[in-house]
């Protein structure tokens, strides 16, 4: 019999269990009796001496040989000695103290503190220049196109018919190219093709102060061009020019 025994290991008992499933072809419950009671005969037969290894088991034991312990054992002694030292159970809270600190104050860093916000407009302000660009081609009762130099004056009005003048550019020189064309940037007194020599910037309040702006054009002794031309809405935009000052204020 103890032969017999010796011969019994995990895998006889892996194959015992397939052979109760697929030849028997018993219930789950069955075969889980019958390996229950074949468990309860090793555990016997292990406890008599007559199995020198537990097949069931689990897990082997672990045994550390004398030297294993001796090269251990120094280790093992500083390791107490150390946690033996009283001071160590405080340096050891200090370090947990200063890690979770600096946690702490790179979370704050991170996610809390306010980071400086550079002012979203420069310090010294410097605000735009108030000119308008128009052009515009001069041509006679034939619609042949005027390419000499002809006097032109340009009105801002806040009506689009009758008196209202809000800027006057006074006299103004005009030279058109071959085809009569011309270009004259409104507000200042000379530049490619023109000249104006009593024109003044225009003025904030043109802009600030009407909600509409038309352009008046008179052509040399002729009567004022109709109608008069609306200033597009682009033009508005001088009017943060005024919004500026009222935030300052």
């Amino acid at each position: 019999m103890e032969n017999l025994l010796k011969k019994i290991d995990k895998q006889t008992l892996a194959r015992y269990q397939k052979y109760l499933v697929e030849q028997l072809d018993l219930s789950p419950s069955t075969t889980k009796r019958r390996l229950s009671s074949a468990r309860k005969f090793f555990n016997w037969a292990y406890d008599k001496g007559y199995l020198q290894t537990d097949p069931l088991a689990k897990e082997e034991k672990i045994v550390i040989t004398q030297e294993e312990f001796s090269f251990k054992k120094p280790f093992v002694t500083a390791y107490k000695k150390y946690h033996s030292f009283t001071p160590t159970k405080y340096l050891h809270w200090a370090l947990l103290i200063i890690f979770c600190a600096a946690l702490g104050f790179g979370a704050y860093e991170q996610f809390f503190k306010r980071a400086e916000t550079p002012l979203a407009y420069p310090s010294a302000l410097t605000r735009p220049n108030r000119y308008l660009s128009f052009q515009g081609r001069l041509t006679d009762s034939s619609d042949n196109p005027i390419t000499s130099a002809t006097n032109m004056t340009f009105k801002l009005y806040d009506v689009a018919s009758g008196d209202g003048t809000l800027w006057d550019s006074d006299t103004c020189l005009v030279t058109p190219d071959q085809d009569g064309i011309f270009s004259i940037l409104l507000g200042t007194t000379s530049g490619d093709g023109y000249t104006c020599s009593s024109a003044s910037e225009i003025a904030a309040t043109v802009f600030s102060e009407n909600q509409n702006v038309y352009l008046g054009v008179t052509v040399d002794t002729d009567d004022e061009m109709t109608p008069r031309i609306q200033i597009a809405t682009v033009g508005y935009a001088l009017n943060a020019e005024t919004l500026q000052e009222l935030k300052r204020v």
